[in-house]
C-alpha cells in the first residue's frame, strides 16, 4: 500500500512540473503586418508572423476614432506568407488599428493609411 502512495506521489509531483513547464512556454509572438497590396490602390495585404499554431480567430479593424470598420469572426489567421486582401476604399484616411486574437489572446496594431 505505501508504494501505491509513494507512486501516486511521483505522479502527481510530474504531472505538476509538466503544467508548469506548460505555462512558461506558452508564450505567443505575434507580429501584424498590413500594407499596401501591389495588386490595387484601395487594396491592402494582412497577414502575421507568430509561432501559435491557432488557425481560426476574429480580425477586428478599427478608425482611429475607434469605430468597427470590418470584423472578420471566426476566420483563418493569416500566417504568413498566407495573407488576406483587405479593400479600404471605404475606409476613412489615417489611423487604422488591426487587432487579431490569437489564441484568445488580443494583439493590436496601428497603421496610417
Amino acid at each position: 500500500m505505501a508504494k501505491i502512495f509513494t507512486l501516486l506521489g511521483f505522479l502527481f509531483l510530474a504531472n505538476q512540473c509538466v503544467a508548469e513547464q506548460t505555462l512558461i512556454t506558452d508564450t505567443n509572438h505575434v507580429e501584424i503586418l498590413f500594407a499596401p497590396s501591389p495588386e490595387g490602390e484601395n487594396l491592402y495585404t494582412l497577414t502575421c508572423n507568430t509561432n501559435s499554431t491557432d488557425l481560426f480567430g476574429t480580425i477586428n479593424l478599427y478608425s482611429a476614432k475607434g469605430t468597427l470598420l470590418l470584423q472578420l469572426k471566426d476566420i483563418e489567421i493569416p500566417h504568413a506568407p498566407g495573407y488576406h486582401g483587405i479593400d479600404v476604399s471605404t475606409f476613412p484616411r489615417g489611423e487604422i488599428t488591426v487587432e487579431i486574437f490569437v489564441d484568445d489572446m488580443a494583439y493590436q496594431k496601428t497603421f496610417r493609411l
